[in-house]
C-alpha cells in the first residue's frame, strides 16, 4: 500500500492495526484528530457507537455521521470525537475498490448511508474488544466492504502478475515507467499487459 502523507497530532488512539494485499483495517479506542493529510487507498470510518467527523479543510465544515469515507489521493481531516473506530483502508485498483468508487466517488467525502452497516461494524469492534483472531477481525472486514462494494471481496482481489507490477510502480513513482518494463515484471509481453491491466484495474 502506497505510504499516507499523514501528520497528527499526538497519538489519535490506541488499538490494532491488520494489513492484507489491497487493504487494511486498524481498530481504535477513544479516537482522536488527525490534522489534513492524504493517502492513495480510499478511506472508510465507521463508529458505531458515536460518530466520526471530516472535512476537505479548516475552512470547510465538518461532515457527521456514524460512518463516512474519504476518496483516493483527496486531503482531508478526521475526528474520532472520542468514539472506538474501526476504519478501513481499501486500494482503489482493486475489484471491491473499483466497486466503492462507482459507488461513492462521485464526492471527494461522504456520510455513508446504509441501514445494515451500523450492526457489522458494531460486530467488528466487539471482535476486537474480546481479543479475537486476526483471520476472524479481517473476515468481518472484509464483510463490511464487500457489503458496501455490492458483492463479495477478498485480499486476491487483483491477478498476482498484476499485483506484482503494481508493487513495482509503487515503489519507482518518481521515475519513468514504460510499458514493456512494467510487462518484463508481470512476465508478460506488452500487448498481454495492457489488456489485462486495463481489465484489472479499470
Amino acid at each position: 500500500m502506497p505510504a499516507a502523507r499523514l501528520s497528527v497530532r499526538g497519538s489519535i488512539g490506541t488499538g490494532r492495526l491488520l494489513m492484507w494485499r489491497g487493504g487494511s483495517l486498524w481498530l481504535g479506542r477513544e479516537t482522536g484528530q488527525a490534522v489534513e493529510h492524504a493517502h492513495h487507498a480510499i478511506q472508510l470510518s465507521l463508529a458505531p457507537r458515536g460518530s466520526v467527523r471530516l472535512r476537505r479543510s479548516d475552512d470547510d465544515p465538518w461532515l457527521e455521521a456514524p460512518g463516512a469515507i474519504a476518496m483516493p489521493d483527496e486531503p482531508h481531516l478526521f475526528d474520532g470525537l472520542g468514539s472506538d473506530v474501526a476504519m478501513l483502508f481499501v486500494e482503489p485498483e482493486t475489484t471491491a475498490g473499483r466497486a466503492l468508487l462507482a459507488r461513492f466517488g462521485d464526492r471527494p467525502l461522504s456520510a455513508i448511508d446504509d441501514p445494515g452497516l451500523s450492526g457489522m461494524a458494531e460486530d467488528l469492534l466487539q471482535a476486537f474488544a474480546a481479543k479475537a483472531t486476526d483471520e476472524t477481525i479481517v473476515a468481518a472486514a472484509h464483510g463490511i466492504i464487500g457489503h458496501l462494494a455490492g458483492g463479495p471481496t477478498c485480499a486476491a482481489a487483483v491477478d498476482p502478475r498484476i499485483g506484482k507490477a503494481l508493487d513495482w510502480m509503487q515503489e519507482r513513482l518518481d521515475a519513468p515507467i514504460t510499458l514493456p518494463q512494467a510487462a518484463a515484471i508481470a512476465h508478460l509481453s506488452p500487448s498481454p499487459f495492457r489488456h489485462l491491466f486495463v481489465a484489472q484495474t479499470g
